[in-house]
């Protein structure tokens, strides 16, 4: 199932080295986590969603001739894309605090480049200036200084501190690497999504708990919150017409719903 998956996301997508699939094993069923180059989401996606749903659908198709439940979900690491939102769920009836990661997937070295050990990374922020403003940043927790870095072509070419040579730059090869968000000020009405994602999402009009923010697709238009509550499934377009009120610190958003956003999962 991974295997199939990663056929056909890589050949969706112009930059097919950055695809990658994770493979968990949950209750009676597969979850499959999708990621690929942030300038290739468009693809994976297609308008309202249609792409997405057509590879859920041909994997579940799959998974059900061999007997099998199957679940795939793209990645969820977008961490700093505008603007968008994670939470950490919430219990009904009990009081909760967002707790905010102080480390933000911000990255993924995908190759090398050259001979004197640049690093070619795909940044999963707003932009690959963004990712070059920072002169540290974290692989597997430790800290490495950024020597230089610029933009390329949509990617990252950096150097890094203890990497003189292509063999170094190669043993990196599909390292996450992490920023700090205690240096970052997010201009208002712009959120981390490690922030937002699982916000309870409330109807603005009857106050009723529709259910969490279960992924977040992002097409070129705009983006669109993936809403889950019991047997249904909300694709939400988040723009003002829709979205009345993001409160991060109290852990909901309220929404307004029209006909067709709604349908069975």
């Amino acid at each position: 199932m991974k295997e199939l998956l990663t056929y056909v996301a890589q050949n969706l997508v112009e930059h097919p080295e950055a695809v990658s699939v994770t493979e968990t094993q949950g209750d009676g069923e597969t979850l499959l986590e999708l990621r690929v180059a942030p300038e290739d989401m468009g693809k994976v996606i297609g308008r309202q969603g249609r792409i997405a749903k057509e590879i859920r659908t041909l994997m579940r198709s799959v998974a059900q001739r061999k007997g099998t439940r199957v679940s795939v979900e793209t990645e969820r690491r977008r961490d700093l894309l505008p603007p968008l939102f994670l939470s950490l769920g919430r219990q009904a009836g009990k009081d909760y605090t967002i707790m905010k990661n102080k480390f933000l997937e911000a990255g993924q070295i995908v190759n090398t480049h050259g001979i004197q050990g640049e690093v070619k990374i795909v940044p999963w922020c707003d932009s690959p200036e963004f990712l070059c403003s920072f002169s540290t940043l974290y692989i597997d927790g430790a800290p490495i200084k950024v020597l230089a870095a610029r933009p390329h072509k949509g990617n990252v070419l950096a150097r890094l501190e203890g990497i003189t040579d292509v063999n170094a730059a190669m043993r990196l090869k599909g390292k996450t690497l992490s920023i700090d968000r205690t240096g970052v000020e997010l201009p208002d009405g712009r959120h981390f999504l490690a922030d937002l994602m699982g916000l309870e999402v409330r109807d603005a009009e009857s106050g009723a708990v529709l259910g969490t923010i279960h992924d977040i697709l992002t097409p070129p238009a705009h983006e669109v919150y993936v809403v889950r509550g019991g047997s249904k499934e909300y694709m939400i377009p988040a723009v003002d017409e829709f979205v009345k009120e993001i409160d991060v610190d109290g852990g909901f958003i309220r929404v307004k719903l029209i006909e067709g956003m709604a349908s069975d999962v």
